[in-house]
């Protein structure tokens, strides 16, 4: 008796064929949901891959029906009860493919024997018909018993819930081909729609043909050594188009890389638009524009790909295409600019001339979010017009995955996939979280297939959105598992004797470590030893992780695998478990450690005497300071103004604040000097949370750099420099370095332009130039906001590896010098970590320790990860900015929070502001004050960086300026009315760093949680009538 809760599936549902005969889309994994998860009782879960025998359900538990095909397994107990024989899966027990490891269902087996390797037999599930003479089900027996089924053809159902992997039921049936015959003779069945060649979507070289009818309903007379997975080779072929261009081939990969046809870089997908993408590659002056989908080519944001350059009609037809674009979003622009404006403009069009290099993805090198998991919502509805003819409709077998990253397309979910209760009730699902994966996107489907991974809840939860935010950054890791941890040195540890002969002790010196308050893994500490003949000796030592985590260990392929700590507002997620990063590694207070030294000899002016040498050293640090003890030392005031500090050994506080003054003063010289050959500073905005026992934030404010951040950077950028330049000098072609290419020099000089109105000159020519310019600029608020402006144009700095990059593009644009990498942070980086190993082998004077392979793959790892940390750190910082806005929006009167802005950016109806109390920059919309019913029109003066705004004033506010302007700038005919005429207004002129007035509002009932700013009337104080709202 087929269970009613079940619905029956064929094979059809799951696999695709080459013969179709309709279009397809690309399909899912084998793999589907089991049906009790989605009646509410199996305890597994949506990723279940078990077939759960059961057609009763009792007080929520599930009652295993262990009664199949006459073979009771039902035993009489006392009272009259029965009790139930639960056969524990024997692929759990024997092959340990059971995904549910401590399964206590019952799942039904078709034999218990290794040799046969039968997966569960289910007669409740109709994916597919197999016929067979005979089969034995249950009896633990591996002989193909005829007589068990005399006489009797019947269809055999193969659950392919029970493999784990979508190519085992092919392996399955190809291994019971001696005992699964095709039965030529049954001719009572009726004509069967099974006659297509079966594969799965992951194996395309496994083919099948399982069920293939010959009309008369019965399978081809063909010998009974007939293989099921054979392909037939007499049905005609009725391919699916395909949408995207087919990847080139490995010959013809090879001969364009060689012959510069084709290039490679790293695909960059625009935030605001999926359809724009930028290819960077190396050696190439501008970025290459990927229009489309088609011409993205399945590729995703950060894969590195290959490119070929459009040229003659496919280049010609591209930027035609773009060219109606950007005409039609023109006629878009000018009508909201006509909503804005005082008068109706004629709508004129523009005529553009397209500069940009254009290509088209050719094949895919290396995938960064193949195997990422995303986050998004569910949805039955199409998501946009552009798939009407998907394949897709209301007795579709799939369901739409919308991103929350819009640069990730959307992606086709199998209905048996979902849980249950969103087909069930869809709105159910309003505003949950989900996570989903791609599993396949082939050439003929639009869009790719992906399977559903799990629910993570509702939005705007704090707890929910932190989890959503590493998800989406590809960082799904926290603990660290047991065979790592196992592999770390046994404790209690003490540094061996034998270390000691051969490090320099500097324990009898002062050594002390400067860092944030809470910091607790202590990577660099510093030294000042006064030679005695007006010269210094100053250290920089680095914690000699690479002591602990040597090269192939499961700990290093851990360290490799996370590549960089991961600092949210919450919480770090470190990259070496606690054991190393606050214990054993970290430069602790009063205790010995090992460490990795630079010493440098300093004149009494702050010169540097000599060359550098590096040591592997032990330490004892004497005191753990915080950034205000400097600070205090450096301003001169008492120390008891700061945090107590505990110190060890002999030293006096007065010996620590002497080495403090003297490593300050040379710090000093070591600044300007950088400046001095064309150093740049552009320091983006960081934000400091407080938050209470429940995790809420509760105070919030913008971390400033003092001058003892300053010192600490100085010589971390010297030793960083100083390293860099030693290990260059041994390894030519396998270095491990760190650059900075120069920025998006159109972007810069826009911005020049539009300065040069405001009388301020940006002279773009280089770093040092740049940079003169910025400090010419005598307002500090001026000077801060352009430094700030000059940043949107700024690339990311990358690792990368000597053998594989040009000489000529080491350099770092921003410090200004040839040769740089990371050495001073290794307990929170592998860049880090590596480039130990490499000095290590430097000074041993041994051969390399990588290759420039493996050099080039730590480089992307390392790129990659700490790229995704940075992205995952942002969205921490806006995430709970948000809720803290949004706490302090619920205890105001008004409708958000008011706060000060600052001006640094003017368009023609909408400007760009700095709010410095909450370190918010982002763009204010006329059009939104319009629509509020606050701002009559504006007037743009764009050639002096100018908004002037008609400010409608209440009937109720009195202000003594208000005025009714003459008539507008065209209306010169007797029949058009002015807009102001009847309107007392206000006429505001606001311009590039002027103080503004914001109002700042939010919503966490979207995903991620944003804010939202408007302008406000400047005759309304909203920054002091009330104490319910924050000021700057």
């Amino acid at each position: 008796m087929e269970s009613s809760n079940v619905k029956e599936l064929n094979f059809e549902d799951f696999l695709i064929s080459d013969q179709h005969s309709e279009p397809v889309i690309n399909p899912p994994p084998i793999r589907k949901v089991c049906p009790f998860y989605q009646q509410g009782s199996c305890r597994k879960g949506i990723e279940c891959a078990m077939s759960h025998q059961s057609e009763t359900k009792s007080n929520g538990n599930i009652k295993p029906n262990n009664n199949r095909s006459g073979n009771s397994s039902q035993r009489p107990k006392k009272n009259g009860k029965t009790k139930v024989k639960n056969n524990i899966c024997n692929y759990f027990k024997n092959y340990g493919s059971c995904s549910r490891n401590e399964c206590t269902f019952s799942h039904d087996i078709a034999s218990s024997s290794k040799s046969t390797n039968i997966p569960h037999i289910s007669k409740n599930f109709v994916p597919q018909k197999i016929f067979a003479d005979s089969f034995e089900e249950g009896n633990g027996s591996s002989s193909n018993d005829s007589n068990l089924f005399p006489g009797v053809k019947f269809k055999l159902d193969v659950l392919e819930d029970c493999f784990i992997r979508d190519f085992d039921i092919v392996t399955f049936l190809k291994n019971q081909t001696s005992q699964l015959e095709i039965n030529p003779e049954n001719k009572t069945n009726k004509p069967s729609k099974q006659n297509e060649v079966l594969r799965t979507p992951r194996n395309k070289a496994a083919a099948t043909n399982i069920g293939k009818s010959s009309g008369n309903g019965l399978q081809n007379p063909t010998p009974k050594t007939k293989k099921l997975w054979e392909s037939p080779r007499n049905t005609p072929s009725k391919k699916k188009k395909n949408f995207y261009k087919e990847y080139i081939s490995e010959e013809e990969k090879d001969n364009g890389l060689e012959d510069k046809t084709i290039l490679q870089g790293t695909l960059r997908i625009s935030k605001a638009n999926r359809n724009d993408g930028y290819v960077r590659s190396e050696g190439e002056d501008d970025d290459i524009f990927i229009s489309g989908m088609k011409h993205m080519n399945r590729a995703l944001d950060g894969d590195i790909v290959l490119v070929e350059l459009l040229t003659g009609d496919d280049l010609e037809q591209e930027k035609n295409l773009q060219k109606e674009k950007k005409m039609t979003k023109s006629l878009e622009n000018q009508k909201r600019q006509n909503k804005c404006n005082l008068t109706i403009d004629e709508v004129e069009v523009e005529e553009f001339e397209e500069t940009r290099v254009f290509g088209t993805i050719v094949f895919i090198l290396e995938s960064s979010m193949r195997e990422r998991t995303f986050v998004g919502e569910l949805s039955v509805e199409k998501p946009t017009s552009e798939v009407q003819n998907n394949g897709t409709g209301s007795n579709s077998k799939f369901v739409w995955f919308k991103p929350s990253d819009k640069r990730v397309p959307f992606i086709l979910l199998s209905k048996s996939l979902v849980p249950g209760n969103f087909l069930n009730d869809p709105d159910s699902f309003d505003g949950t979280l989900v996570t989903a994966k791609i599993t396949n996107w082939r050439a003929d489907s639009i869009f790719p297939i992906g399977e559903f991974v799990n629910v993570l809840g509702k939005m705007g939860h704090l707890t929910t959105e932190s989890e959503a935010l590493l998800v989406s950054s590809g960082i799904t890791w926290e603990f660290f598992s047991d065979e790592v941890v196992d592999s770390l040195v046994p404790t209690p540890w003490s540094i061996p004797e034998s270390e000691f002969a051969n490090r320099r002790d500097m324990r009898l010196h002062r050594v002390f470590s400067i860092d944030p308050p809470t910091a607790r893994d202590l990577d660099d500490a510093l030294s000042c030893i006064d030679l005695g003949d007006g010269t210094f000796e100053i250290g920089v030592h680095i914690a000699d992780v690479s002591y602990f985590v040597r090269n192939g260990t499961k700990v290093d392929d851990e360290a490799f695998n996370r590549a960089t700590s991961v600092y949210l507002v919450q919480k770090v997620i470190p990259m070496l478990p606690r054991l190393l990063c606050e214990e054993l590694c970290s430069l602790n207070g009063g205790v010995d450690r090992l460490a990795f030294s630079v010493f440098w000899i300093f004149d009494s002016e702050g010169n540097i005497v000599g060359e550098p040498t590096f040591q592997r050293t032990v330490i004892n640090s004497c005191a753990k300071l915080s950034y205000d003890n400097a600070q205090a030392v450096i301003e001169g005031r008492d120390w008891d103004e700061t945090e107590n500090v505990e110190l060890y050994g002999s030293w006096t506080i007065d010996q620590i604040r002497g080495d403090i003054q003297q490593l300050y003063k040379f710090s000093k010289v070591l600044r300007e000097n950088r400046y001095k050959n064309g150093s740049l500073t552009l320091n983006s905005i960081k934000l400091w949370f407080d938050c209470d026992d429940t995790g809420l934030p509760v105070d919030s404010g913008v971390y400033l750099l003092k001058e003892s951040n300053k010192l600490i950077e100085e010589y971390m950028l010297l030793a960083n420099r100083t390293v860099a330049e030693k290990i260059v000098s041994y390894y030519p072609e396998s270095s491990l370095l760190r650059r900075h290419t120069p920025p998006l020099m159109r972007s810069l000089n826009e911005l020049a332009k539009e300065l040069e109105k405001k009388k301020i000159t940006l002279d773009t020519t280089s770093a040092l130039t740049l940079n003169n310019s910025l400090n010419k600029i005598s307002d500090p608020l001026k000077q801060s906001l352009v430094r700030l402006m000059c940043i949107k144009s700024m690339r990311r700095a990358d690792y990368f590896c000597t053998g594989s990059v040009d000489i000529s593009s080491f350099g770092h644009y921003a410090l200004s010098i040839p040769l740089y990498t990371h050495f001073t942070s290794p307990i929170r980086r592998y860049c880090d970590l590596v480039v130990h190993q490499m000095l290590e082998a430097c000074l041993a004077d041994k051969p390399e320790v990588f290759t420039s392979e493996r050099v080039d793959e730590i480089a992307k790892q390392c790129n990659n990860r700490k790229n995704a940390a940075k992205d995952a750190q942002d969205a921490s910082q806006n995430l709970y900015l948000c809720t803290y806005l949004h706490g302090l929006q619920m205890q105001c009167a008004d409708e958000g929070i008011y706060a000060k802005a600052y001006i640094n950016g003017i368009e023609s109806r909408a400007f760009d502001v700095l709010v410095p109390r909450f370190g918010i920059e982002t763009r204010v919309w006329i059009e939104d004050s319009i629509d509020r019913g606050e701002v009559i029109g504006i007037e743009s003066r764009m050639e002096n960086c100018e908004l002037v705004i008609h400010w409608k004033v209440p009937a109720s506010v009195e202000v003594p300026d208000a005025i009714q302007p003459p008539s507008i700038k065209n209306g010169e005919e007797d029949n058009v009315s002015d807009p102001l005429e009847h309107v007392i207004s206000h006429t505001q002129i606001i311009g590039l760093f002027d103080s503004v007035q914001v109002l700042i509002t939010t919503d966490i009932e979207r995903s991620p949680p944003t804010f939202k700013l408007y302008a406000v009337p400047p005759f309304l104080d909203k920054l002091g009538d009330t104490t319910s709202n924050i000021s700057e």
